[in-house]
């Protein structure tokens, strides 16, 4: 009580977290991407046969 506590957070550290969480989230959406193409591609070969 009545004492105050600085902050624990490194303000460069979390900038950094956060581009590298950013960067992990852009991979993560040309992963879905591909996967959505390989899936169209996959539907109209099997509506070829």
């Amino acid at each position: 009580p009545g004492v105050l506590e600085g902050s624990n957070v490194s303000s460069s550290q979390t900038m950094v977290d956060m581009i590298a969480n950013a960067r992990r989230f852009e991979m993560q959406m040309k992963v879905i991407s591909s996967v959505d193409e390989n899936e169209q591609r996959a539907n109209q070969l099997l509506s070829m046969s």
